[in-house]
């Protein structure tokens, strides 16, 4: 079950671990639906310009810190 495994990430990790591990998935499906590939290869796709372009894991990790601000604000 996907919230339970949520739920798990949440407790061994933090929550921008988390936050980051939806987001991702939430990229990926964005990039297969717009460009019309399977999940599994823009998944792919989408770690592989992470791994190109360190300037992408920061935009990342602000919105991220940005997100997290504005739950605790809430």
């Amino acid at each position: 079950n996907v919230l339970d495994e949520l739920g798990t990430d949440l407790v061994q990790y933090s929550s921008d671990i988390l936050l980051r591990k939806l987001l991702l998935a939430y990229l990926s499906l964005y990039i297969a639906q717009t460009i019309g590939v399977d999940y599994h290869a823009a998944t792919e796709e989408l770690y592989y310009i992470l791994r190109k372009n360190e300037r992408k894991n920061l935009q990342l990790d602000e919105f991220i810190e940005k997100l997290q601000s504005r739950i605790k604000q809430s």
